[in-house]
């Protein structure tokens, strides 16, 4: 496929204010990101795992996407990749080269989409690019809006603290919290977004999750996660490869 990223992004100038930005505010919105080929290969793409997944709730890893998924292609484009790496060159952390993208689908429909909506969370990885494909309308009250609490916890490669961290905020009583009185204690933040857009924050630091979502409506968005602080913990590995998708937790 042709380039994914526009030679203006990778400019010098671009990825450091890109990095900037995303310390001071917490994300970086780029509108129009994606060409509208791409958009609308994408949103063919996720009408053909709903065929084959049903039209309720449901997450995929990238190696469960169907064979012909441009999310396949923008994942092992070499220019996206060195896009995300050169953002977080200039915040001051140096991803290995042997560091993949992780690609994660989320597709919420229906009345079952409440189970991924308030589940307020760190991710596994230091920059996290969200691709929204389908987002619901203007007219929606709930459309999944994304709600930051931006970087309240350091870059760090020591697993037991990210145990803790995650031991504190990942839970039901956390969310709860921070769904509520909490989200004006930490100062959280709520995106719009629209198809083509692409949205970059340090998702490792970020304590993030989405509002609820209007059953009458989908919403579909790709996470593209880059660089994992932890990839050499086996126990980490182990704790993350026996997680189960969010539509087979009770």
């Amino acid at each position: 496929m042709d380039k994914i990223v526009n030679e203006r992004y990778t400019e010098e100038s671009f990825l450091a204010d890109t990095a900037r930005e995303i310390e001071a505010v917490g994300y970086k919105l780029i509108p129009d990101f994606f060409s509208t080929a791409v958009v609308e290969r994408a949103v063919d793409s996720v009408n053909k795992e709903i065929a084959i997944h049903g039209t309720e709730y449901f997450s995929l890893r990238w190696q469960q996407y169907h064979e012909e998924s441009i999310l396949r292609e923008i994942r092992t484009a070499d220019d996206f990749k060195e896009f995300l790496r050169g953002i977080l060159q200039r915040a001051g952390t140096n991803p290995t080269p042997e560091q993949e993208i992780h690609g994660v689908l989320r597709v919420s429909i229906g009345q079952r989409s409440k189970i991924g909506s308030n589940k307020f969370h760190f991710d596994a990885y230091n920059l996290t690019a969200l691709m929204p494909i389908v987002y619901p309308a203007d007219g929606f009250t709930d459309k999944g809006d994304l709600v930051v609490f931006p970087n309240i916890r350091p870059f760090s490669h020591n697993v037991i603290s990210n145990f803790i961290w995650k031991g504190i905020f990942q839970n039901r009583f956390a969310r709860m919290f921070f769904a509520g009185i909490g989200a004006s204690w930490l100062q959280s933040k709520t995106v719009d977004m629209r198809p083509g857009d692409l949205l970059l924050f340090f998702g490792y630091r970020t304590y993030h999750g989405n509002k609820t979502i209007d059953p009458e409506t989908t919403r579909a968005t790709a996470l593209f996660h880059f660089d994992d602080p932890h990839s050499g913990s086996r126990l980490v590995q182990m704790i993350e490869e026996g997680r189960k998708p969010p539509q087979k937790r009770g």
